[in-house]
């Protein structure tokens, strides 16, 4: 019957959310152990740059250098720290309910500007520290990610980062794509904005994790179009780039300069909430 159908679907989110609350206390618990700043999206990406001080030459990436596997001290639940292929295990805490694939593959992900700056340029972000976030409960630190595998650069033969542990910014319309089975280029192995009933879980730097609909942080046109960063409408590249800068960047001066960029390029007013 539909009612229990809904009924265990509720259970199923309610799951989800708890997982990333008690994430929020890994990354609370591992804050105050490392100068008030969180784990890095991936160490390797810093150990494989020669420009990195510490770097070592011919470092391999393992899924132990991802965020999940650097949380795992405090929250002792599953191993995203095995780094064989064939033992990977993102159970418990790490695994939402309603995942597409099993145990094995990430279902959740850190999102974008956890990992990097985009403006003014591109670069690594060697953790958060607290000091540095304008806006507490504005900004993404995890929410449902897709699992797919994916070789390309940082993975290591020995890595199942797969990107599934990285939300992408809300211009490359991943999760509406995968959702209506649309064709696109891109990898298709990132957010799920519409994994529990049309929306997701999302856990903020200073609130608990929290359900929102797709709509709020990857706006969409009217479906089922194909869709991609290029094709979309101006107004709509306005908007997705203003979301991305008011709810996925930590930095103040980086959440302006994405404003800024906004006004200038699109002629979308962004107001910073």
């Amino acid at each position: 019957f539909p009612v229990f159908a809904q009924a265990r679907e509720k259970a199923r989110a309610i799951t989800c959310v708890s997982n990333e609350k008690q994430m929020g206390l890994g990354f609370a618990m591992y804050s105050q152990d490392y100068d008030e700043t969180t784990p890095p999206w991936n160490m390797a990406a810093f150990l494989t740059d020669p420009g990195f001080p510490g770097n070592i030459p011919g470092y391999v990436e393992t899924s132990a250098d991802l965020w999940d596997a650097k949380l795992l001290p405090y929250v002792k639940n599953g191993h995203p720290d095995l780094v064989q292929p064939g033992d990977h295990d993102y159970s418990g805490i790490w695994h939402c309910p309603d995942g597409e694939n099993g145990a094995k593959w990430r279902t959740y992900g850190v999102s974008y500007n956890y990992a990097f700056h985009s403006l003014p340029s591109f670069s690594y972000v060697l953790g958060v520290p607290s000091a540095s976030v304008s806006e507490p409960a504005h900004f993404v630190m995890v929410g449902d990610s897709g699992s797919d595998p994916n070789n390309g650069f940082p993975d290591g033969p020995l890595s199942n980062d797969g990107n599934g542990g990285l939300l992408d910014p809300p211009k490359y319309f991943e999760g509406y794509n995968v959702y209506y089975n649309l064709p696109f280029d891109l990898a298709k192995d990132r957010e799920r904005p519409y994994r529990h009933s049309g929306g997701a879980n999302y856990l903020f730097n200073d609130t608990p994790a929290k359900y929102l609909k797709a709509e709020v942080l990857y706006p969409h046109p009217a479906p089922p179009t194909p869709i991609d960063v290029n094709s979309a409408p101006t107004a709509l590249k306005g908007q997705t780039r203003c979301i991305f800068g008011n709810w996925f960047v930590f930095e103040q001066g980086e959440r302006q300069a994405f404003a800024d960029f906004v006004q200038a390029n699109y002629g979308y007013s962004c107001t910073l909430d």
